[in-house]
């Protein structure tokens, strides 16, 4: 009999030991090219014992997720200023970091990337903006007419892969976040403009009967990776 139960507790804990929880994850784009791949090379992410499931998605797509009977388990997701996203009363928020806004020039303007710009000086130029409507575009619109900055707008895009790319062409200036810009390409400038702050605040929505130790700690782990990727020198 004693040994039917070392058998049995020797065959549990193999169990126990192979059992891992798979994790239903929403994610954005750019927080899924430059946070996420260097999380799931680390082993700290090993060690969690954890599989994963990734849908990639903007935050109104992955907020839609959560709700009772969604496909995921947590959402990670941005927000400018104070509006544009709401989510049930079931739903946990945990501050994951912050993304910075920069002003991005063409190099073609001979500006340089340590010159000090006013925001002032930056109204008459062509900008590269948000399509109107949106609620980051709200924001930014507030923003820039605090600055006393008007922009001649030269396009609207709301992908800052393309938004880099025009103003590496020449076609205008633009405000992108710091993510964005890990992979920038030849031909711009990145100024630091001191009135103009603004921030992609970023979250973890979690459905709070799937909070658990282990979702806990990944969040964590999200957390360190990306301050560690916004604070490598490059």
């Amino acid at each position: 009999m004693l040994t039917d139960i070392d058998a049995l507790l020797a065959a549990s804990n193999r169990t126990h030991a192979t059992t891992v929880k798979e994790l239903r994850l929403g994610i954005f784009p750019s927080l899924a090219t430059h946070v996420l791949p260097p999380l799931l090379r680390s082993k700290e992410w090993a060690s969690l014992g954890m599989s994963l499931k990734v849908s990639v998605g903007e935050p109104m797509q992955t907020i839609a997720g959560l709700r009772t009977g969604g496909e995921l388990d947590v959402a990670l997701v941005y927000q400018v200023g104070q509006g544009g996203l709401a989510w049930p009363h079931t739903i946990n928020r945990t501050w994951i970091g912050d993304d910075n806004f920069r002003v991005v020039l063409p190099a073609a303007w001979g500006i340089r990337p340590d010159a000090r710009v006013a925001a002032a000086q930056l109204s008459d130029m062509p900008w590269i903006m948000h399509h109107p409507g949106t609620s980051d575009a709200s924001v930014i619109e507030r923003l820039f007419a605090s600055c006393n900055i008007f922009p001649t707008v030269a396009a609207y895009s709301d992908d800052f892969n393309a938004s880099l790319e025009l103003a590496a062409a020449g076609l205008g200036a633009a405000l992108v976040p710091e993510l964005a810009l890990l992979h920038k390409p030849e031909g711009i400038v990145v100024l630091d403009v001191p009135e103009i702050r603004l921030a992609r605040n970023i979250f973890a929505l979690l459905i709070n009967d799937k909070q658990t130790a282990q979702v806990g700690l990944f969040v964590d782990l999200l957390s360190a990776t990306l301050h560690q990727v916004l604070n490598t020198p490059r």
